[in-house]
């Protein structure tokens, strides 16, 4: 299934429920995170991203840009790595459990949010084989 959230409240809403189904033991991924956004939604991840690792749960993020506030400030949260791959993604993407969000955060912020296990499953290996080349 897919479900479309628009606006920064959409974007709220998605993390929410993700933040619910997430426990100790799953680990969220992203890709093609970029500090250049508007700051409320870069303050926004890094409240979201401590309520995660508040539950134990690991997550390694790759961005495309690197030593910006922003970059930095993920880099000091418990149970998260960054790492960085130079080059130009579309959008941002996350993957966690069974689920793919893809985000964007131009004139309309949107999250597009598809729940399948072997959509989920292929954009993670896509994620493994990004981080295995990511300056650490």
């Amino acid at each position: 299934s897919a479900v479309v959230y628009e606006g920064f409240k959409g974007i709220q809403t998605n993390n929410r429920e993700v933040l619910e189904m997430l426990t100790r033991h799953d680990e969220w991924v992203a890709m093609g995170t970029r500090s250049s956004k508007a700051r409320e939604y870069n303050i926004f991840w890094i409240n979201w991203l401590q309520e995660r690792a508040k539950k134990g749960g690991k997550a390694r993020i790759l961005f495309v840009d690197k030593g910006t506030w922003y970059y930095n400030k993920l880099k000091k949260i418990h149970n998260t790595q960054v790492g960085y791959l130079k080059g130009i993604a579309p959008a941002s993407v996350a993957v966690t459990k069974n689920r793919v969000m893809i985000f964007s955060y131009e004139k309309t912020p949107a999250c597009l949010a598809i729940t399948n296990d072997d959509v989920a499953r292929s954009f993670k290996g896509f994620f493994e084989s990004l981080w295995s080349l990511a300056k650490k």
